[in-house]
């Protein structure tokens, strides 16, 4: 196994833990595991771990989801960042923002200037 894919799962159990330790709804949780899990996907495709993610790599992430959506569905897709994107900045805020999901509850000094769960 790659670094990157052992990055990638540690990444992804704190992100899961966190959405449990914070009570999301199971639906929402399963969505943003989902989109997160592919997103991390396609980052080790590409040889990167999450601390080098940019707007750039996300925007491109996202382009190619919606390519994806209209071959299956031949339209492009409403809300595209929103079907797309879920959970995803949340899960760029650990490796951004030092977070320990798996310590307690998220304080506002985690995230000066900025609600963490908005």
């Amino acid at each position: 196994m790659t670094p990157q894919a052992l990055s990638h799962e540690m990444w992804f159990a704190q992100f899961d833990g966190y959405l449990h330790q914070q009570g999301y709804q199971a639906q929402t949780a399963h969505r943003y595991r989902t989109v997160c899990w592919q997103f991390l996907q396609y980052l080790q495709e590409r040889d990167l771990v999450l601390e080098q993610v940019d707007p750039t790599t996300l925007e491109a992430y996202l382009q190619i989801q919606c390519q994806r959506y209209e071959q299956r569905h031949g339209r492009a897709p409403r809300h595209a960042h929103h079907l797309f994107g879920r959970g995803i900045t949340l899960l760029l805020r650990k490796p951004r923002h030092n977070l320990l999901y798996t310590s307690g509850s998220l304080s506002r000094l985690d995230f000066p200037g900025e609600n963490p769960l908005a």
